[in-house]
C-alpha cells in the first residue's frame, strides 16, 4: 500500500492530477468526498467519463444537520464501517479520502478512526487524503 497526503495550497489540483493518472490507465478509482457537494465539484465531473466512483461522505456537522449525540455517533461510526470495507475490498487502485481534514479538524473523526481505515487498505490499494 502507497498513501499519499496533499496538504498543501494545490491540493486539489494534486489529487486530481493523480485520480487522472490512474484512471486514465483504466485503473479503477474511488473519492469519498467529506462534505456538501455540488454537481459542478471538479472531482464529480471527472466521475461521468472515467472510472472514478464519487462518493459523498456527510457526516453531521459537515453537510449533515446535527441530531442527538448518540444518533451522530452511529452515523459516523456506520460511514466510517462502510468506508472501510469499501476500502478493504480491494476493487479499487485508488481510494481518495478528500477533505477529510475537515472531518479530523470537526472532531467528527478520530486519528484512530483515520489508522483503521489506512489499514483496511489491500497493498496493491494506494490511499490519497487532503
Amino acid at each position: 500500500m502507497q498513501m499519499y497526503l496533499y496538504t498543501g495550497a494545490d491540493r486539489a489540483q494534486d489529487v486530481t492530477r493523480l485520480a487522472l493518472g490512474v484512471a486514465g490507465m483504466n485503473l479503477p478509482v474511488c473519492i469519498a468526498y467529506f462534505g456538501p457537494v455540488t454537481p459542478q465539484h471538479h472531482l464529480a465531473l471527472l466521475a461521468d467519463a472515467l472510472p472514478i466512483d464519487f462518493i459523498p461522505v456527510r457526516l453531521p456537522g459537515l453537510g449533515r444537520p446535527r441530531s442527538n449525540p448518540q444518533a451522530d455517533t452511529l452515523t459516523t461510526e456506520t460511514t466510517t464501517a462502510l468506508l472501510r470495507q469499501m476500502i478493504a475490498g480491494g476493487s479499487y487502485r485508488l481510494f481518495v479520502l478528500d477533505n477529510v481534514r475537515e472531518a479530523l479538524a470537526r472532531r467528527l473523526l478520530t486519528v484512530e478512526d483515520l489508522h483503521h481505515l489506512v489499514r483496511a487498505a489491500p497493498a496493491d490499494t494506494q490511499i490519497a487524503m487532503t
